[in-house]
């Protein structure tokens, strides 16, 4: 049975390449924990109950919060979750009846910081939180003016192909472009807004920001498709996909470790670059090689404390 699998989504985006799915646990420190590789037409809720149940038996966890974001929940997903008798705190997509009438609802939102106001209702004897950030209503309100300015200037409306965002916007009629005040008016309604659904009994204001560190994951798959390339994978056999995978898993941990040991203002990047001023001259005198290496820089020196290991010498012998 081959791991690397064609999946729905890859057939239409990627010519049918086939790829794995990889589940990756992080902590709070964006330390990963463990991770798994699946074949790549496993689908999300198989992969998700089954990372969950190896959490509690591996790991001994008597209490795991689940946070997840709009983009991966569906309803098989959340009854997963409570099957698994876990706890949950996931993003709602907006378009929802249920959660169309958790924006409807009153209540008097709470203030956390000065980006994020909450408030907490009930649907059907759920437990949802209504997340309000000014900032992001002020961004998304003069990007749409914005949008609408230029779309009052199109002329050509042979050729004007609007995207999904514009669509929302606009009415085609007699071949001319008009403005859809209602629908602006109804979308101006949810601006800076969105909503999570959670079984938790934390507080409103630690629902909402467990939720916001979920860029501690999405930053975490970033690093591994980007600097530590962990595709394309160039292996057949499903032991070597495995061990390819492990291997940028292994690297990601040292990375996150480094980090935390360095502290705030380094990340990988900073890393790597300071690591790239070290360099090894070879050296030939009275018929014997010689190694020198280059002056330390004092970020240098600052990442081999950290590293709890001696400067090197500056003059080994070939």
């Amino acid at each position: 049975m081959k791991i690397a699998s064609v999946c729905m989504d890859t057939q239409r985006t990627l010519g049918g390449k086939r790829e794995v799915v990889i589940s990756l646990v992080v902590d709070e420190h964006r330390i990963p924990i463990t991770h798994k590789v699946w074949k790549g037409n496993t689908v999300d809720k198989k992969a998700f109950s089954e990372t969950v149940k190896e959490l509690k038996d591996r790991f001994g966890i008597s209490r795991a919060i689940l946070v997840a974001d709009r983009g991966c929940v569906s309803r098989d997903i959340i009854e997963s979750i409570e099957e698994n008798n876990l706890e949950y705190i996931v993003g709602m997509k907006m378009n929802l009846l249920e959660v169309k009438e958790a924006l409807l609802q009153e209540g008097e939102y709470s203030k956390v910081s000065d980006n994020l106001y909450v408030k907490e209702v009930k649907v059907d004897n759920r437990r949802y939180i209504v997340c309000f950030n000014p900032e992001e209503a002020a961004y998304e309100k003069e990007k749409r003016a914005n949008i609408i300015e230029h779309l009052r200037e199109v002329t050509n409306v042979k050729n004007f192909i609007p995207n999904r965002e514009i669509k929302k916007l606009i009415k085609l009629e007699s071949n001319r472009i008009t403005i859809d005040e209602e629908k602006v008016k109804e979308i101006e309604k949810y601006d800076g807004m969105w909503v999570l659904l959670t079984n938790t009994t934390l507080q409103k204001s630690e629902v909402a920001e467990h939720y916001k560190e979920l860029w501690k994951i999405e930053d975490s798959f970033e690093t591994m498709k980007t600097f530590l390339k962990i595709r394309p994978i160039y292996h057949y056999r499903e032991r070597r996909i495995k061990a390819h995978i492990a291997l940028i898993f292994l690297a990601l941990y040292s990375e996150r470790v480094l980090e935390n040991l360095l502290g705030s203002g380094w990340n990988y990047r900073r890393i790597y670059s300071v690591a790239q001023s070290l360099k090894l001259v070879k050296l030939n005198a009275d018929s014997n090689q010689y190694l020198m290496r280059t002056e330390l820089k004092d970020e240098m020196k600052l990442l081999i404390r950290s590293l709890g290991i001696q400067f090197p010498k500056r003059i080994i012998k070939g």
